[in-house]
């Protein structure tokens, strides 16, 4: 079992706080569900949304829509990898964690594009 940090202010966050209930909703499974990674970057099908949340899949693309539009996340619809873009922010960034990810990248994300976008966010991770 993984832990990701959540700070209690992601309640007053203004982006948080306008988003619906679903959307919240969708957010948190982003941050918390058994697929993340500390990255932020992962596999997720919204098949496995659909099952784990019990949102539709009309109300997890609308989600995703307006999350991507508040860029909380973006979504890989070719390769089915999101990328919450916050979320290494409040992980640790050991030498071995940023080791980690850069394997990570490597071999586990199909050559996503959210990779260059994630360098780019993150420069002082190159």
């Amino acid at each position: 079992m993984a832990y990701k940090k959540i700070y209690d202010s992601f309640w007053t966050d203004p982006k948080v706080k306008k988003l619906s209930p679903k959307e919240k909703l969708l957010f948190l499974y982003f941050i918390t569900n058994p697929h993340t990674h500390y990255s932020g970057i992962y596999y997720l099908p919204k098949y496995y949304i659909k099952e784990e949340t019990g949102l539709s899949i009309k109300e997890i693309e609308y989600g995703i829509d307006t999350l991507s539009e508040e860029y909380l996340i973006r979504y890989d619809e070719d390769r089915e990898i999101i990328w919450v873009v916050n979320l290494f922010k409040y992980q640790e960034h050991g030498e071995k964690h940023l080791k980690g990810v850069a394997n990570y990248f490597k071999r586990e994300l199909h050559k996503t594009p959210l990779i260059k976008e994630f360098l780019k966010h993150y420069s002082h991770f190159n």
